[in-house]
């Protein structure tokens, strides 16, 4: 192995896979020296530095990558299987079984989690401030992050009322973190396929920051899209019209198929034709994490399924971009089918403000201009740990999957190499073969 090629060209580039076997070989040579000393002095210091060693070595492990969670969980296969062993062995007293398995419990279970927990503690505690990669991650974590987000959240009311002024980020945040969005911009009356459409105003999720990404809570009772003094709150259940904010039109659903999605609903803003199409803008508000059945809907903190109160179909991100018409932003369409709750179904609040201009003009300038007051909003370190693991989880890198890849069956059959690296300006290249030997 010390001698093999490709490992030692590995060694030469910044990767974590050098250090990633060297924290699996330890785990696995420190198990073993534990494993012998448990024959010939258990609970000794030499006893007790190889299960400490294992138990630091896998969690150093798991911490460099996830792929050594599977040597991880080998070790505790060899550990079980090995405690088995010493509950069979009466020779052993009740007293000194128990400080067995407490032994390697604490060192194997106890310490490595924490371990493990304690890195991204620190990670989090050093990197407080905002990166360019803050768009992975929710509205929340993003806003408790210095610089970023939270410049612009941090002057927000907390419950959206009638008459919010707010922008609608999908929670899925795939392929691309988007915003619910519209412009004047209608579909096609006729799609390339053939099929038709209902020649509204176009709406989509549009992956940046734009003054179209901007809509009103309305009360369907009034006509006012103003906040009232003081303002009243939307609550878990309560029906909203949502009214675009440039174009002031409604946010409408119907009988009609998605442009790319044929067996889901096409979502729009309405526009009236004077034809047999009335108008369906009803959305019931459903929130998914709250607490209660009277739950306020909260900025950035509440996660929201829209739900059309005429067909029962769920606004939802299907992913997909839209041909050339639409921009290349993505599908949003009302999903008839809504059992659980996907993320691409869920949506929350991350900018806000209550309106306070009753002209479309002066609307249109206020749209612009940041929020004024000031509510903080705060992760605890639980929640920021549990997002960002399984971000690491599910986050898949557009750079993984390319022309050259290729997959470990053809890494036996020498059928193909591994294009491992590549200079984009000089053309230097490294290409791992197949080895057998």
């Amino acid at each position: 192995i010390l001698f093999e090629n490709s490992l030692i060209t590995q060694s030469r580039l910044m990767l974590l896979e050098s250090i990633l076997i060297f924290f699996i070989l330890l785990a696995v040579l420190s198990y073993l020296k534990f494993h012998n000393s448990q024959k010939e002095s258990p609970f000794s210091a030499r006893w007790w530095l190889w299960l400490l060693l294992t138990g630091i070595s896998c969690s150093c492990a798991v911490g460099v990558k996830y792929m050594g969670l599977f040597t991880y969980l080998l070790i505790l296969c060899l550990a079980g299987i090995h405690s088995w062993q010493l509950l069979g062995d009466h020779s052993l007293p009740n007293v000194s079984l128990l400080g067995h398995f407490l032994a390697r419990g604490l060192a194997l279970l106890v310490l490595p989690v924490a371990i493990y927990v304690s890195f991204f503690y620190i990670h989090l505690i050093l990197l407080y401030r905002s990166g360019p990669h803050d768009q992975i991650m929710s509205s929340a974590f993003q806003a408790s992050l210095e610089g970023g987000l939270s410049r612009i959240t941090q002057g927000q009311p907390l419950e959206v009322a009638y008459g919010s002024q707010i922008t609608l980020r999908n929670i899925l945040g795939k392929p691309l973190p988007c915003w619910l969005h519209s412009h004047r911009n209608i579909y096609p009356i006729r799609y390339d396929n053939g099929r038709g459409s209902s020649h509204q105003q176009q709406v989509t999720c549009y992956p940046f920051k734009d003054v179209n990404n901007w809509w009103i809570i309305k009360d369907p009772g009034r006509q006012q899209l103003v906040a009232s003094n003081p303002p009243r709150p939307v609550q878990h259940g309560n029906i909203v019209q949502l009214v675009h904010g440039i174009t002031t039109r409604y946010l409408n659903t119907h009988d009609v198929a998605a442009p790319l999605s044929p067996h889901s609903q096409e979502v729009s803003c309405y526009i009236d034709y004077n034809i047999s199409m009335p108008a369906q803008n009803l959305w019931r508000v459903e929130i998914v994490n709250r607490d209660s059945d009277n739950e306020i809907w909260k900025t950035i903190l509440s996660e929201v399924r829209l739900i059309h109160v005429n067909t029962s179909a769920v606004l939802k991100l299907s992913g997909a971009s839209l041909p050339e018409w639409g921009y290349r932003q993505l599908e949003v369409i009302g999903e008839k089918i809504s059992k659980g709750y996907h993320q691409s179904m869920l949506w929350n609040v991350e900018e806000h403000r209550y309106g306070k201009s009753h002209e479309q003009k002066e609307r249109e300038v206020e749209l612009h201009l940041p929020t004024q007051i000031n509510i903080s909003q705060k992760l605890t370190f639980i929640a920021k740990f549990t997002e960002l693991q399984w971000k690491i989880l599910t986050l898949k890198n557009e750079d993984t999957e390319h022309k050259y890849s290729s997959s470990p069956l053809d890494w036996i059959t020498l059928e193909t190499n591994i294009a491992y690296w590549f200079h984009s300006s000089s053309g230097a290249q490294i290409h791992l073969l197949g080895n057998l030997v």
